[in-house]
């Protein structure tokens, strides 16, 4: 584990945003009403929640 974002690859700015895309990616998985496939980047099916 790595407790830098600078040794993670992730300048603080990167690290924010990034942050900021999975507490949004969280919020919709946790809140929707109707589930849906897709596809992430690495290409592995999943399941998530759509509003």
């Amino acid at each position: 584990m790595q407790n830098a974002p600078e040794q993670a690859g992730y300048t603080p700015e990167e690290l924010q945003t990034r942050f900021a895309q999975l507490q949004l990616q969280k919020n919709i998985i946790e809140t929707a009403t109707k589930r849906a496939e897709c596809r992430n980047e690495t290409g592995v099916r999943s399941t998530v929640g759509v509003g």
